[in-house]
């Protein structure tokens, strides 16, 4: 996986705008390698792997897998690093709202109601091929991680809401 510092140093300089070529040479094999472990814990099949990194060429995507798996340099566009950017922060999102990692498999794959899913699964709405899906997955996320919307679990399934009778203000 990349670095933390790296990871860090990529979602700032993709926050400001301020990524210089040789800041994407430097972070593209890493962050094709982290996105490749983070596939496979995603259970991705080779055409969605594509669609999350915008749909290149399968021979410029097996090339990309190659060259990180090897350890050469190369740079990826900057469309392609800010889907990283956003995987990267997804990951991280998941990793702390799961507590096991095959929870956090099965959000990805369940359909949700909840905006801005609208009855698909995250991974269906992150596999359009636009960079807006994954972005607003992160926004989801992000949003669950400060309570500003809880992810329904097990107690939630058998509950009623209150009556107006029962809810007092003292």
């Amino acid at each position: 996986m990349m670095e933390s510092d790296e990871r860090r140093a990529l979602s700032a300089m993709m926050e400001q705008g301020s990524l210089l070529p040789i800041d994407r040479k430097r972070l593209s094999a890493p962050g094709i390698r982290t996105f490749l472990a983070i596939a496979d814990q995603w259970l991705l099949t080779e055409d969605q792997r594509r669609k999350v990194l915008g749909s290149p060429a399968p021979s410029t995507y097996r090339r990309w897998r190659r060259e990180a798996s090897n350890g050469l340099s190369f740079s990826l566009s900057l469309d392609v690093l800010a889907r990283l950017s956003n995987l990267l922060g997804i990951h991280a999102a998941l990793s702390q709202l799961f507590t096991e990692q095959r929870l956090a498999v099965e959000w990805m794959h369940s359909p949700h109601a909840a905006p801005p899913f609208d009855g698909q699964s995250p991974l269906d709405l992150m596999t359009t091929g636009h960079l807006d899906g994954l972005m607003a997955t992160r926004r989801f996320l992000a949003a669950a991680q400060q309570g500003l919307y809880v992810l329904p679990n097990a107690i939630d399934v058998d509950s009623t809401p209150y009556t107006e009778e029962e809810i007092q203000i003292r």
